[in-house]
């Protein structure tokens, strides 16, 4: 399978960083509704794109977010590849010449007089080792992407001489812990992004050691327990994605140490209740995706992670009695609870989080009985339904939800006479009716009414 272009980014350098990292479909579980204003000093080379996806109705991994999510939501200003080399300093332009010609995607900080090259994305073109050499001349890089192109170790020795280099992605490529070993002491280095690579426990030492390390995606990798027990000696991590890996319980239990741990992706792996009782001890952490093995008795110890905001439970052998331990969960924006066995009545123990942005109750058991709950999360910007037994009755009572923006309502009872309240939700941007008892005429004459509305039928 192919992977995300995972690549974080640091609140300060929000507005420079507005990349085309065009997603791969495991990311495409994430929630649309990000804003796209223009932001700030930087510029990049072609149309920026979103981290989160515009169509609510088709949920892979059930992903909130991903590192920089606010950065790469917000759209820099558009500006031609020609105009783009007239701002660079003469002995930047023309290797940014030969760069655009094997079609990367280039960004500069408009803010320094002339401009500098500060992201070179090559994901997906046709390169080689010697391409890299070209770009390590540039000593401005702080952003290198790399991913699903032939690069291997070579490339990274290359790399290595890029001391003001801050973020590398090299996701889907054949670089091995041995090619990031060397990557070590680039004092700069804060993000890593090594999904679906030959990365193993050999090398997670090396990697645990770097002094400034806060983001790190090893998702479909080699890497065990073994090695993910070395990364609590990382000291700065906040960001760990190790999703579809063979990791388990006993990975975890060394991993307790890393209190600075914001967020964690376990989907995908072997972990079980048992592991999520060590993930307890991180207060810290806000964001976290358990894999579907987790039952009630695993969601007893989230309770005691106050501080969670974003929770992904997609498939989860949760029921509604294991739903209610969630409940002092006050702080929690974000909930995915797809493809479980939830009911009306678990919703409604859930009343009180009225902090909730996000929900996502797709292929539940939910009905237009959850409707009355549903009022209770005023916040509330996404939704998605799908697959549920809702119909135009519940249509009528979300009406009062100010700030929905995006409404999933795919293989659901909703049919034509539910269009006239979907009409009078004037915060609605997107709607998904594919499948649904709507009308061909009927979705035609709703979008004819909101023109601003995006109806996928």
């Amino acid at each position: 399978m192919s992977f995300p272009r995972l690549f974080a980014v640091s609140t300060g350098v929000a507005a420079m960083i507005a990349l085309a990292l065009a997603t791969s479909a495991d990311l495409r579980g994430e929630a649309a509704g990000e804003s796209q204003e223009a932001s700030g000093p930087a510029d990049v080379a072609a149309e920026s794109h979103p981290a989160r996806r515009q169509d609510p109705g088709e949920f892979a991994t059930g992903e909130f977010t991903t590192p920089g999510k606010e950065n790469r939501s917000q759209s820099s200003q558009q500006i031609a590849p020609r105009q783009l080399l007239d701002t660079l300093v003469p002995e930047e332009r023309l290797i940014a010449e030969y760069l655009q010609s094997k079609g990367a995607i280039l960004g500069v900080d408009k803010a320094t007089k002339p401009a500098r090259l500060e992201v070179v994305d090559l994901s997906g073109c046709r390169i080689t080792d010697a391409d890299v050499a070209e770009v390590s001349r540039l000593k401005n890089v702080k952003f290198l992407l790399l991913d699903d192109t032939p690069v291997t170790d070579v490339a990274m020795a290359y790399a290595a001489g890029m001391d003001g280099l801050e973020r590398i992605s090299v996701n889907g490529t054949a670089v091995t812990g041995a090619g990031l070993a060397v990557l070590t002491d680039l004092p700069r280095l804060k993000g890593i992004s090594a999904a679906g690579t030959r990365l193993t426990d050999i090398a997670m030492p090396m990697i645990a050691a770097m002094p400034n390390l806060e983001e790190l995606t090893i998702a479909g990798t080699a890497v065990t327990d073994r090695g993910l027990s070395e990364l609590a000696a990382a000291k700065s991590l906040r960001y760990l994605d190790v999703k579809f890996t063979r990791i388990g319980d006993v990975g975890l239990e060394g991993l307790n140490a890393a209190t600075s741990l914001r967020y964690l992706n376990l989907l995908g792996t072997r972990v079980t209740d048992e592991g999520v009782a060590a993930l307890a001890t991180l207060a810290s952490l806000e964001e976290l995706y358990l894999p579907e093995q987790v039952t009630d008795a695993g969601l007893v110890h989230l309770a005691r992670m106050p501080s969670l905001r974003y929770l992904g439970l997609p498939g989860a052998k949760i029921s509604d009695a294991g739903l209610a331990a969630l409940r002092s969960l006050e702080k929690l924006q974000g909930l995915n609870l797809a493809d479980t066995q939830i009911t009306d009545s678990g919703l409604e123990s859930l009343a009180g989080l009225t902090e909730i942005q996000y929900l996502d109750l797709s292929r539940t058991l939910i009905t237009d009985a959850a409707a009355a709950t549903l009022r209770h999360f005023a916040k509330l910007n996404f939704l998605n339904l799908s697959g549920t037994k809702v119909g135009d009755a519940t249509l009528r009572e979300l009406r009062v939800l100010a700030n929905l923006q995006n409404l999933g309502l795919e293989d659901t009872l909703v049919s034509d006479a539910g269009l006239d309240a979907i009409a009078e939700m004037a915060a609605l941007r997107v709607v998904g009716l594919s499948y649904s008892r709507v009308s061909e005429e009927g979705a035609a004459r709703l979008r004819n009414h909101r023109a601003e509305l995006k109806v996928i039928y």
